[in-house]
Parts: C-alpha cells; sequence; structure tokens
C-alpha cells in the first residue's frame, strides 16, 4: 500500500488524487521537482482488464508524440507487482490541498462563460479527432474526464482507452452519457463499430451541460435563465448539443466528418457575427442528415420487406394499368357515337323540305319575272 511521501521508481508521492478497483492516481514529483501525475495499477492475473489497459497505454504513448492536443504521457514502466506511467497533472484551483481543475469543478457554479465556450469544445474535440484517426477510443468522455493543463481543456482518464484493433471485453462509458439505445443492448458497447459514435455521443452530452449547466440526465431541457432564443453562442452550441445526440440514431451529427463541418460553420458565425450563415449552414446540413435518414430507413424497409412491397407495387400498378385501359375504350366509343352524331345532322339538314317563307318568296319573284316580261312587250 502506498502512502503519501513514499518514493516509487525514483518519484515522491506527494497527494493522493483517486483510487480505483486495481489502481491508484497520486501526485508527484520527479528528483528536479517536475509536478505530475502517477498512475498505478497492479498486475492481477485474475482479471485481463489491467493488460488491456497496458496495451492500450502503449499504444497511446506513441500517439501523444507530438500531439499537444491530448495528455501527455512522460514514462511507462512496470515491475513484477504492477505497471505504471506518468502524465501531465491538471491544474490545481487551490494551492494546498491539491484539487485538479475539471469540467466538472467548473460547472458546479453554473454554465460555462461564453467567452470559454469555443476554446474549451474545439480543444476537446480536437483529441478526439485525433484519437479516432489512430483507430483508439476513449470511452468515458464526461466533464469529470475533462482536465485543464496550463489553462488547455484535456481528456484525461486515459485508462479505459481501447484500442479497436482489440477485442472489447470490458464494457466502459458512463450511462447517462450513451445513447439510448446503447443503454438497452448493452452488447453495442462491444460493437468496435459503435465505439466512435458513442464518443461523439458522450462529446454532444458534455456539450449541453456545459452550456445549461445541467446534467446530462436532463437533455434537452434549458433552464429558464439560459438564452437559447436570440443569436448567441449558446444558442449555437446548444443546436449542435441536439444534433448530435438526436433521438433518432440516422439523424445525428454521429462522426469527426460531420461535427467538423458543424463547428466550421460555428467558427465562421463567430469570427464574422453573420447568424445567417449559421442559420442557412445548419439547414443544409440538416436536410442532408435527414434525407440520409430517409434513404437510409428505405433501404431498412426494403431489405424486411422488399417482396411484399414489389407485390403490391404490381398489383396496384396492373389496377391502374387497367382502368386507364377501360377509360380509353369508352373515349373511342364516345367519339365515334358524336361523330356518327354529326354525320346525321348533316344528312336531315339536306332533305329538309323549304320553309313556306322560302316557297312564298320564290313564287314572288317568279311572278315579277313574268310581269316584267308581259309589259316590256
Amino acid at each position: 500500500m502506498l502512502v503519501a511521501g513514499d518514493s516509487f521508481h525514483g518519484l515522491k508521492l506527494r497527494e493522493l488524487c483517486g483510487r480505483g478497483g486495481f489502481g491508484e492516481v497520486w501526485l508527484c514529483e520527479d528528483i528536479s521537482g517536475k509536478r505530475m501525475a502517477l498512475k498505478v495499477i497492479t498486475k492481477d492475473e485474475s482479471r485481463s482488464d489491467w493488460k488491456r489497459e497496458f496495451k492500450g497505454m502503449k499504444k497511446y504513448r506513441k500517439i501523444t508524440e507530438n500531439a499537444p492536443a491530448l495528455l501527455q504521457i512522460f514514462s511507462v514502466g512496470e515491475d513484477e507487482k504492477c505497471f505504471y506511467y506518468t502524465m501531465e497533472a491538471a491544474d490545481s484551483v487551490s494551492e494546498v490541498p491539491y484539487k485538479p481543475d475539471t469540467l466538472a469543478a467548473r460547472l458546479k457554479n453554473g454554465p460555462l462563460p461564453e467567452s470559454e465556450l469555443w476554446g474549451v469544445f474545439t480543444q476537446i474535440f480536437k483529441a478526439v479527432k485525433l484519437l479516432h484517426k489512430k483507430g483508439v477510443v476513449h470511452r468515458d468522455i464526461k466533464p469529470d474526464n475533462i482536465v485543464f493543463v496550463n489553462g488547455t481543456a484535456k481528456l484525461a482518464d486515459i485508462g479505459l482507452i481501447s484500442p479497436l484493433d482489440v477485442t472489447v471485453t470490458q464494457a466502459a462509458f458512463t450511462q447517462v452519457y450513451l445513447p439510448p439505445e446503447a443503454v438497452h443492448e448493452p452488447e453495442l458497447l462491444k460493437d468496435k463499430k459503435m465505439l466512435p459514435k458513442f464518443d461523439i455521443y458522450a462529446f454532444g452530452k458534455v456539450i449541453y451541460c456545459s452550456v445549461t449547466g445541467n446534467p446530462p440526465e436532463d437533455f434537452p431541457s434549458v433552464p429558464a435563465n439560459i438564452n437559447i432564443v436570440n443569436n448567441n453562442p449558446v444558442k449555437l452550441f446548444f443546436n449542435l448539443s441536439r444534433l448530435i445526440c438526436e433521438n433518432d440514431p440516422a439523424e445525428r451529427a454521429d462522426s469527426t466528418g460531420k461535427v467538423a463541418k458543424e463547428l466550421a460553420v460555428i467558427g465562421k458565425v463567430l469570427r464574422t457575427k453573420d447568424f445567417w450563415i449559421y442559420e442557412t449552414g445548419h439547414a443544409a446540413l440538416k436536410l442532408k442528415y435527414l434525407l440520409k435518414s430517409i434513404f437510409c430507413n428505405t433501404g431498412i424497409w426494403l431489405s424486411k420487406y422488399g417482396i411484399f412491397i414489389l407485390l403490391l407495387f404490381v398489383i396496384i400498378t396492373s389496377l391502374f394499368l387497367g382502368k386507364l385501359n377501360e377509360k380509353a375504350k369508352a373515349n373511342t366509343v364516345l367519339q365515334a357515337e358524336l361523330q356518327e352524331m354529326k354525320r346525321n345532322q348533316e344528312a336531315e339538314r339536306k332533305h329538309v323540305p323549304q320553309s313556306w317563307y322560302q316557297q312564298t318568296k320564290d313564287q314572288a319573284l317568279e311572278l315579277y319575272r313574268k310581269a316584267k316580261g308581259f309589259f316590256s312587250k
């Protein structure tokens, strides 16, 4: 059992920061006085978790090289009883005792100030994007696991980080930061294809908590004192959290690529103060996700009910064409009847006897010609 003041592989233990089932985190110093955090994990052969963490940590250590957005690992070592690694220590909110500056600690005082939103969220997202690009997932993104190192937000509690090229045997994540389908179907937590999506969803919940001050289980309600009606940064990031955490998985911004596009729009709005850019850009992206959702759902329906849909289509088409054929025949008969009626009318006009007026007129003209001839003699 380690205690404050002990020396551990050349490191002076100062304060215990936390203790878990098979590991401890200490604030320590090296011989030069450099302050850092130390995590010590007991090698328990009855459990495979420490082996997964050891493998994940070695891969993470390589990723952190030339990647200041990630929590830096200084060294990784092991002995017969444990393995350990040293890393950057979080800033302290007080000199004595050591109290790490975490996002959760800041949110105890209410939502983050508007001026800090862009910086904090882009710093966290940059880390998530880098991890996913390197084939690694964090698996427990939440305010408690976001620390500030020299004022920069970084993902901490990296013990659950897992490479996607290994079999996941330990379900991680904090339930209130998981999407509904993962809560109802826990086996999804071991699906390698879903893990990056769950990281993104948890990031969306972090945004929600940060702009509202609410706990994650209150999503998507908004306190009365939070303004999301007028155009402001809070509205932009609240809408982003809604988009990332949509109830329908097909409509979510569930990848680093999609979230990056949203953040690009928000960044441009914040620089130009032109919220019209956001309204049009956000509407276009929503339409894109909606169309994708429609096509996706259509594909699911076709795969399940394709034969029945095809049969129904054939029946409806046959009935429709039959009706068109009947209408065409009826129209042909009607046209023939009209032509026959027209011919009969013309024939009748040719054989109608002259009227009395016309006969009297003709007789009068004949008498006039005779009378004129008589008197001309």
